[in-house]
């Protein structure tokens, strides 16, 4: 799922979709567009925003949205705007997912309060 999660209008059925279609040992890539990279190359909240992005994500709020749809990450890739993901089926966190949604949206506004508040470069 290169570069394409961003642009789901519903992220998280799409991941359940693919989740239900994952083989018991099979793989998944996901990349996402992170907020906070683009943040720290534009400088600008409004440089960041595309029309055709329904989500924005993070690597904490991506994290959480493949938790929350069954995908456990075996590791990591930064190239300092996109983070990609490689996953594997998992078992759901302990944590109900409602609380990882408001620990996520925290996050995510602290980041924008951050950026709105940083001079520009």
């Amino acid at each position: 799922m290169c570069q394409m999660l961003d642009h789901c209008t519903d992220a998280q059925k799409a991941l359940g979709k693919v989740r239900s279609l994952l083989a018991p040992d099979g793989l998944l890539y996901v990349d996402i567009l992170d907020l906070r990279g683009m943040l720290r190359v534009t400088g600008l909240l409004e440089a960041c925003i595309k029309v055709d992005h329904p989500y924005y994500f993070t690597e904490h709020t991506a994290r959480a949205c493949l938790a929350d749809a069954g995908l456990s990450v075996l590791g990591r890739s930064y190239n300092g705007t996109h983070i990609g993901f490689l996953c594997a089926l998992g078992d759901h966190p302990q944590r109900t997912r409602a609380t990882r949604k408001l620990d996520s949206a925290r996050v995510l506004f602290d980041e924008i309060r951050v950026a709105q508040t940083t001079v520009p470069r």
